[in-house]
């Protein structure tokens, strides 16, 4: 895996010791450490200074689709192709799993707070889970289709995007859908560069800006 200066564009290191396909990347939140997983079923802690790996974190020989960090930086979310999520605890190397999906884990976001993690699935279902009890609180349920993108705008509100082809947004305190948005290739248009024949308008990734007053949508068309 290659690190990049956003400004020059040149490459500052490459992270060499990965084996297999990199599938999942996140930053920690003081910007000093980055974590990836894949194919070789392990999370690698890398010190963006040095390049080096700093740490491991085996995950139970399952692919590893999906990687979070906690708001504080203490505790990394790692979904798996086993329908199951762990969730690290990097000061004492200890994790808690969470268990109720019924297919492979394809995102994961944690709450601005740190205190609940919503996890989505192939089973076209979202789960919110209290992360002090371990307890999934609310099982949000409408899409039609896989579950590939999650983003909180605040503590209490959800953003989740389908390959349906609609972004719900969720209130998470009541569990409750408070608004649906579709969208069509035209929708699509100013960032429009090729459409396969047939395809949907898969929704492939969601970010709100820092105030949540905007949010962005990326789709396969």
């Amino acid at each position: 895996m290659k690190l990049w200066d956003a400004d020059s564009g040149s490459c500052i290191c490459t992270l060499k010791k990965n084996s297999g396909w990199v599938c999942a990347v996140a930053y920690s939140p003081d910007g000093q450490h980055i974590a990836t997983g894949g194919r070789n079923s392990t999370v690698m802690l890398w010190n963006i200074e040095s390049g080096q790996c700093v740490h491991t974190l085996e995950n139970s020989d399952t692919p590893i689709l999906c990687l979070a960090y906690s708001p504080d930086g203490q505790h990394i979310a790692v979904g798996s192709s086993k329908n199951s999520i762990r969730v690290w605890n990097l000061e004492i190397d200890k994790y808690q799993v969470l268990n109720g999906h019924s297919d492979k884990i394809r995102s994961l976001a944690y709450s601005p707070d740190g205190t609940q993690l919503a996890t989505s699935s192939y089973d076209n279902t979202v789960r919110l889970w209290d992360l002090a009890t371990s307890e999934c609180v609310h099982i949000l349920e409408g899409h039609e289709d896989t579950v590939r993108a999650l983003s909180y705008s605040t503590a209490k509100e959800l953003a989740s995007g389908s390959d349906d082809g609609t972004v719900k947004l969720w209130n998470v305190e009541s569990g409750k859908c408070i608004d649906t948005l579709r969208f069509s290739k035209e929708s699509f248009r100013q960032v429009y560069l090729y459409a396969y024949q047939g395809y949907k308008n898969r929704i492939m990734s969601l970010a709100y800006n820092p105030d949540g007053k905007q949010l962005a949508v990326g789709s396969n068309n």
